[in-house]
């Protein structure tokens, strides 16, 4: 008779979080949830990132390098070791009657444990080698790994030096007349001590593969290793991709140089232009401009005209001309004799022009001219190819009603779109004055409402979408602004205002993601002792709304500062990120986050009987078997996770007689499983008036998918 009373609810919690709980779906909604979304109508954990590279890195890093280094160079075919430590250094030939650097050998680079390493806020970078008497030409590639405590994992390592661009291979490591070579590397989240040959340290490996039979060059030594730190090289102020011509694209950083150790001193920054995302040299043959004060902490904004392949950055009111090859420099205006001599369309003689470019923190590409915004006043360039032409009387003004600064600017249809801090405006093409200049003329659409930093607007499906000081709005470019945000509003109003100045925004538009990144200002900074080093803000929440779906998610455990959009060769959509510390990642395409196990949760809304008091009885998930464990726990009373007052279960979704963790398959015992739905079932007993349900997951390379939890309970009456 027992089971006839029991009351079900079946929730699916795919439609996303809203916090505004008494209006809230009770089963179509979450209350919270981290590192989740419902892309197809269920819940599942969202992609993980693989770390790429970093920015850049430096040959003499102030104060950041780690000591007791170690190579210890594995003959595979003899069995033995070499170990090579403080003055010795690794001499390939060494070993009578062989080939220096035979295919299968191994060279295991690292420092004792003892080092700052082991603090788990300071993060080595990669290691340099140099190499007396000649340069090794062969191309001998390499494997590279690390131990994550169980085996040796791939890891992506990318060789920066005289031979630049190299992923992966051995080749090129400089001579005497060379500054040798970098190999550069994303700490992984699970990279752990191990033991090699009696010694126990933190180890990257490389395994050399056969290239044609070739071997190292006969008398490559390794005359100096260091760990390096990227710490001084924090602070990523601006990150774009832009699309040249004849499909050649230019990648653009520009970030704050610490000038002392780990201690911010804000006080230069470099800029870098190259052809590929990854770092290809080191400050000795950087493409960058020369060290420059910095007064502020903004971000830099790019913009380009592409079929010029005229790139231009927008730092510390200054505007920076960017072109592949060539070392970035304070642009300059055009005083070619065919845009402002006589004759030309803009002769000099009866168009006044200014003798150099105007300042701003936002540079934007609108209609083929260049656009720059500073304070209130916003000022348009001639259209290209004589972009570099700015005319005296192409200027407007924007300060009827809202005295704030411009915050952003982003093209919507034919019109630009210019934000300020309570203000919405729009430039109205007003033809050509009688010097046959093109004129514009800022309408205010919107009062009351603006946008806090140009980096968190994005062009989706014909609206702006952007942060305002009280939420994410959507413009389309009338006066009715629509507020998206309100389902969310309780964890955005927990971001730290001060902090909106580094926000980080994308449109992620193959899987219909806005996503805003934004600061909590709980990371106050990193700290290499127990010493604040710094105030260096990490955008450690980000928050999602899948505007095909209508639904507002939060991801956490990764820090993105910059976000770049990209597509590869075959036109398929790239997503990276930059973190504080200048590490590139590739986001979306991994189960887990560079090593570490995504940890996601989802809260379900409150579930209760007017008045009538509780008994919860059990639980009925239903998931796949790739989710391996899952816990559920029933929260009483708005209680947090962990309350003595809840009950938690941990639900074993495999049948271990016939399937094996995804961690624990290898090529010998590869018994692949295919994905099953699994209906699992668990038991409690506990009273409450009402409850939540809180399901959690964190294994490491397993996907988490729910598609609907069904707690059972009994009504039993008022009290």
């Amino acid at each position: 008779m027992g089971r006839k009373q029991h009351q079900r609810v079946r929730m699916t919690c795919h439609k996303g979080i809203n916090q505004q709980a008494e209006i809230a779906d009770p089963v179509g909604t979450c209350a919270d949830a981290r590192n989740v979304w419902a892309p197809n109508g269920r819940v599942e954990s969202r992609k993980g990132y693989v770390g790429l590279g970093v920015i850049n890195i430096g040959t003499s890093p102030d104060g950041t390098t780690l000591t007791a280094e170690r190579v210890i160079v594995e003959d595979v075919s003899g069995s033995s070791f070499l170990h090579y430590t403080g003055g010795t250094n690794p001499n390939f030939d060494s070993r009578p009657g062989r080939k220096s650097g035979e295919v299968g050998d191994r060279i295991y680079f690292s420092m004792d444990t003892g080092t700052t390493v082991t603090n788990s806020l300071i993060y080595p970078s990669g290691f340099f080698i140099n190499s007396t008497a000649e340069t090794n030409s062969n191309a001998v590639y390499a494997e590279w790994s690390y131990w994550n405590g169980s085996v040796w994992k791939a890891l992506r390592v990318n060789q920066i030096g005289p031979d630049e661009g190299k992923v992966d291979v051995f080749q090129g490591i400089a001579g005497s007349a060379n500054p040798g070579e970098f190999f550069t590397f994303v700490q992984p989240g699970d990279w752990t001590t191990t033991t090699v040959d009696s010694q126990t340290g933190l180890f990257i490996r490389a395994q050399l593969v056969d290239a044609g039979g070739t071997t190292l060059d006969s008398s490559v030594q390794i005359t100096s290793l260091n760990m390096e730190m990227l710490q001084e090289f924090s602070e990523p102020l601006a990150a774009s991709v832009v699309q040249l011509t004849n499909g050649k694209k230019m990648y653009v950083y520009a970030y704050n140089r610490r000038a002392t150790g780990l201690s911010p001193s804000y006080n230069t920054f470099h800029i870098l232009s190259r052809a590929n995302p990854i770092a290809e040299s080191h400050s000795t043959g950087l493409h960058q401009s020369a060290q420059a004060t910095v007064t502020t902490k903004a971000q830099g904004t790019v913009a380009a005209i592409p079929e010029f392949d005229d790139v231009y950055m927008a730092l510390d009111s200054t505007i920076y001309r960017l072109q592949l090859g060539e070392a970035p420099e304070t642009a300059a205006v055009d005083k070619d004799d065919a845009a402002v001599g006589p004759g030309a369309p803009y002769d000099s003689a009866v168009v006044a022009s200014s003798d150099s470019f105007p300042s701003g923190n936002i540079v934007i590409s609108h209609n083929n001219r260049l656009f720059v915004c500073g304070g209130s006043k916003v000022t348009w360039s001639a259209p290209a190819p004589y972009h570099r032409v700015w005319p005296n009387l192409q200027f407007a003004y924007l300060a009827e009603g809202d005295k704030s600064d411009i915050t952003g600017a982003a093209s919507l249809g034919e019109h630009l779109v210019i934000f300020k801090q309570d203000s919405i405006w729009m430039l109205i093409d007003a033809g050509l004055d009688s010097f046959s200049l093109r004129q514009y003329t800022p309408i205010r659409i919107v009062s009351g409402i603006g946008c806090v930093s140009h980096h968190t607007i994005q062009a989706v499906r014909g609206n702006l979408l952007f942060l305002a000081e009280d939420g994410v709005y959507a413009f389309d470019g009338t006066p009715q602004v629509k507020k998206l945000s309100d389902r969310v509003e309780e964890t955005l109003n927990t971001m730290s205002p001060g902090r909106w100045r580094f926000a980080a925004s994308a449109n992620w538009k193959t899987n219909s993601l806005y996503l805003l990144s934004l600061s909590s200002g709980a990371l106050e900074g990193y700290t290499k002792t127990s010493a604040v080093d710094g105030d260096i803000p990490q955008n450690d929440i980000t928050f999602v709304y899948d505007y095909k779906n209508d639904a507002w998610w939060i991801w956490d455990g990764f820090d993105a500062r910059q976000w770049i959009v990209d597509e590869t060769a075959n036109d398929i959509e790239a997503l990276y990120f930059i973190n504080t510390l200048g590490h590139i990642c590739q986001f979306g395409i991994t189960q887990d986050d560079h090593g570490t196990a995504i940890s996601s949760y989802f809260l379900s809304q409150r579930v209760y009987a007017g008045d009538s008091r509780l008994s919860v009885r059990g639980v009925d998930l239903n998931s796949t078997n790739r989710s391996e464990t899952v816990t559920v726990e029933i929260l009483p009373h708005d209680q947090a996770t962990g309350h003595s007052s809840g009950q938690s279960i941990a639900l074993d979704l495999t049948e271990t007689d016939i399937e094996i963790p995804w961690a624990s398959l290898t090529v010998a015992n590869q018994v692949w499983s295919l994905t099953r739905r699994k209906r699992v079932k668990g038991s409690f007993r506990l009273s409450c008036d009402w409850f939540q349900v809180r399901v959690s997951h964190s294994e490491k390379y397993q996907p988490f998918s729910v598609s609907s939890i069904v707690p059972k309970y009994i009504v039993l009456g008022e009290r």
